[in-house]
């Protein structure tokens, strides 16, 4: 197996155990995750978990996902969506959790959820989540994956 293949195999791995496929729009200052339902959930169990872990409760601390790691979630003095990712104080990710939830809910395969002031009116960017059908993976959205 070329280096090359070997790369886009680990990276196809990693997609799919993340549960949901993300990218960030710079022209948009929109982080686009498009996920199934099941992904919507693993995201959401993220934040939880990301936001119990008392290793996360110090300003600056953060943590990666994905695998070029471009989305991070980073504890911080207020609660905001950037270009890097998301911020917020100890509360603010379960928060996020519940909203992305709430606004899920009632959306079908297809739609787009946007995520903006209902989690922070300082945001510089906005989350908008795409429902895809139950069958979605992950790795097949990365366009730099030629051969998903």
């Amino acid at each position: 197996m070329s280096e090359s293949k070997g790369l886009d195999e680990r990276t196809r791995a990693e997609w799919e155990a993340l549960g949901y496929f993300y990218d960030y729009d710079e022209p948009q200052r929109t982080w686009l995750i498009r996920a199934s339902r099941r992904g919507v959930e693993r995201l959401c169990t993220q934040l939880r978990l990301y936001d119990a872990d008392p290793q996360n409760a110090a300003i600056s601390e953060h943590e990666h996902y994905g695998p070029y790691s471009n989305l991070k979630f980073v504890t911080w003095t207020e609660a905001k969506i950037v270009p890097d990712g998301v911020y917020g104080k100890v509360g603010d990710f379960t928060r996020l959790a519940e909203i992305i939830t709430r606004r899920v809910t009632s959306a079908a395969p297809g739609d787009r959820v946007r995520i903006d002031e209902a989690y922070s009116r300082n945001n510089d960017a906005i989350f908008e989540i795409q429902l895809e059908p139950d069958e979605f993976r992950a790795a097949k959205a990365d366009p730099a994956l030629v051969s998903t």
